[in-house]
């Protein structure tokens, strides 16, 4: 049963680490998108971030405390380095706080980040507070091959508590969800699988079709996207395709090879690409703004997604809503965004041959990359586009709303979106 439609949701806050575009994350994506439709539908949303865009109209910074800094530096000295997570668990309860009393604000979202939400979740708000897991650690740590240590453990636990305490929790993938119950030993029997949204895109700054472009990676020089399974791909098949480019996007961070820690993508193409003539046509091109991605995708003849985990993967999905042919692993949530052969060409994760296969159907195919396009386009508007999202996380706030004003226990279940 739907929630009423007479629940007013008036404003919703969001909460987010940084909202500045040129350290674009997944979550600034999925924060920008829900604000940039909420206020179509009437809803007011507001933003609790430590570092966002000068003169952004919903951005309020948490709330400092009065003799803050004097505890963090005693945390710290004595706690393994949590002292400045507490400072800032104990300035977004107090934000939280200012916002559901002062504003009045309907609802407070926040992502499962260090628990941060843990101290404002301990609060008798009147506003039920969602919490959303887009990247827990335990899940990103094994994908980046990080030590399993007493800081990892503490994160875990925080993290934990604070899912265990949220009025809703809603998951971005099926996977995700799933893992999260197993690791955590949780039910979570009221949370819901709502995707990300990803913004349409006009028919003009959609892909041109070009069959003769680049190869287009987008994502972090690290482990978890798998930066160096696409160098290795293309290396396999570049014998093949002379003249053939790999543009590769997204900015530099550390990428540990076994043994080896990478810092410096110049340093891992040398070692990888012992042949010039192919190591010059990798080019990478470094972080870019969301409006140069779009024109480079355009240019391309198709879109690489080589993660080893994700909790969603908007990169796949504005590939999609771009019309791009998608070539993708089948890691976590991945199988749930990309049908093998339909909306795009999967391979095993990590299966750097698998790969090369793939991208070698592509660039021996215009008609497949014509069809996986069309196909790929159709799906993504239908599934994730903001007014389908936004459509169902109002429902599910309205019920939300409506529960809390009743003190009600569990929610009644929603006709959209996936109950799980």
């Amino acid at each position: 049963m739907d929630a009423p439609r007479n629940v007013e949701v008036r404003s919703v806050a969001y909460y987010a680490h940084s909202i500045k575009r040129a350290a674009a994350s997944g979550l600034t994506t999925y924060v920008d998108s829900m604000r940039e439709e909420l206020r179509r539908h009437g809803v007011r949303p507001r933003l609790m971030a430590h570092e966002w865009e000068e003169g952004d109209p919903d951005a309020l910074p948490p709330a400092s405390v009065p003799g803050m800094g004097h505890v963090e530096r005693l945390v710290t000295r004595f706690s393994l380095r949590h002292g400045h997570t507490l400072a800032m668990r104990v300035a977004l309860a107090r934000t939280a706080l200012l916002l559901d009393r002062r504003e009045q604000v309907s609802v407070l979202e926040f992502e499962e980040h260090r628990g941060l939400a843990g101290l404002a979740l301990r609060l008798p708000l009147r506003a039920p507070i969602f919490v959303r897991p887009h990247g827990p650690h335990f899940l990103n740590a094994r994908a980046n091959d990080q030590a399993w240590d007493e800081t990892s453990r503490v994160t875990d636990a925080l993290e934990r508590d604070a899912v265990s305490r949220a009025a809703v929790v809603t998951s971005p993938s099926r996977d995700t969800l799933a893992r999260s119950r197993a690791h955590w030993g949780l039910q979570l029997p009221g949370a819901v699988v709502i995707p990300n949204p990803v913004r349409t895109v006009g028919e003009k700054l959609r892909w041109a079709g070009r069959s003769e472009g680049p190869i287009l990676f987008v994502g972090r020089f690290d482990r978890h996207k798998g930066f160096d399974v696409v160098v290795r791909a293309f290396r396999e098949i570049a014998p093949s395709f002379p003249g053939r480019e790999l543009w590769l996007v997204g900015p530099e961070r550390t990428l540990h090879d076994g043994a080896h820690a990478w810092t410096r993508v110049a340093d891992f193409l040398s070692a990888e690409l012992p042949d010039a003539a192919v190591r010059a046509r990798e080019k990478y091109l470094g972080s870019r703004t969301p409006e140069e991605i779009r024109r480079l995708r355009q240019a391309c003849v198709c879109v690489v997604v080589a993660s080893r985990f994700e909790t969603f993967c908007i990169a796949a999905v504005e590939a999609m809503m771009a019309g791009c042919p998608l070539v993708s692993s089948d890691a976590a949530a991945l199988a749930e965004l990309v049908e093998d052969g339909v909306t795009g060409l999967t391979f095993r994760s990590e299966d750097v041959p698998a790969l090369a296969r793939a991208l070698a159907r592509i660039l021996e195919s215009p008609e497949l990359a014509r069809r996986l396009s069309e196909n790929g386009l159709k799906t993504a508007m239908r599934r994730y586009a903001p007014e389908v999202i936004v459509g169902q996380t109002l429902e599910l706030y309205r019920e939300a709303v409506l529960a809390r004003s009743r003190r009600a226990a569990p929610l009644s279940s929603l006709s959209r979106g996936q109950r799980s």
